[in-house]
């Protein structure tokens, strides 16, 4: 995988949606030069560029790494909108411990997000950011080793750290609170952190439909799995 190969998924999104360079450079708050400087790739997408795209209904996933996510189980479906925190919150613990035993059963996916699955719904969890979570997740290793992982410096991730994206729903549109610009990752960063980590950018775009992400490749397909997860939502409802 290449930051190339990024650009030029952007520039067939565009044509495929018909529309100009000139069109996507004002939706990116951006001149035509500019715009043309970031297909190619002179100019980084940047984090924010990224959440236009996403509010667009474009997978991030697919752009970043050129493959898209599963369609989610119907079940899961009806939990990207939920707006009561809690309640979700409360969903992705039971999964939680569902997990552990499809571990034992063999079939979750591979690769860091059950571990940090884990650490979303802990202790911790809430008030940890989501580098922090990555981190720890990451064989726990130290900051400084941290950036050298990433490729940057450690006054930049310091940065990164200290300050999270907040999302929320209202009337089922998922909004973000997006620290300043410099503590952001851009779609290079992003793609490097998912080389070094095995963590997909979603997870930094939209932690909840990560998780039913990982969720629904965990039990598409295996009915006693499936079945499970209906039972864990009519218990939810029980206790609404």
């Amino acid at each position: 995988m290449d930051y190339e190969a990024i650009v030029k998924r952007l520039a067939a999104y565009r044509k495929e949606c018909n529309l100009r360079q000139n069109d996507l450079a004002k939706q990116f708050k951006m001149t035509q030069s500019q715009y043309s400087k970031v297909e190619s790739g002179k100019i980084k997408i940047s984090f924010d560029n990224l959440y236009v795209l996403q509010m667009k209904g474009y997978d991030i996933d697919a752009l970043i790494l050129g493959e898209s996510k599963q369609k989610l189980l119907p079940c899961l479906e009806q939990l990207t909108h939920v707006e009561n925190e809690k309640q979700f919150v409360s969903f992705m613990k039971l999964c939680e411990w569902a997990w552990e035993q499809w571990e034992q059963d063999g079939g979750v996916p591979q690769g860091i997000g059950g571990d940090l699955l884990k650490l979303w719904t802990g202790i911790d969890g809430q008030k940890d950011t989501r580098w922090v979570r990555l981190r720890k997740a990451y064989n726990d290793i130290s900051q400084i080793n941290m950036a050298n992982c990433i490729g940057v410096n450690i006054k930049k991730y310091r940065l990164l750290e200290q300050e999270d994206i907040k999302g929320e729903f209202k009337h089922g549109i998922l909004k973000l609170f997006v620290p300043k610009k410099e503590k952001n990752p851009d779609a290079e960063l992003l793609l490097h952190i998912y080389e070094q980590t095995d963590c997909k950018p979603g997870f930094f775009m939209d932690e909840r439909g990560y998780y039913l992400s990982l969720i629904n490749e965990a039990c598409k397909g295996n009915e006693r799995r499936e079945e499970q997860l209906e039972e864990i939502l009519k218990m939810m409802d029980k206790f609404k």
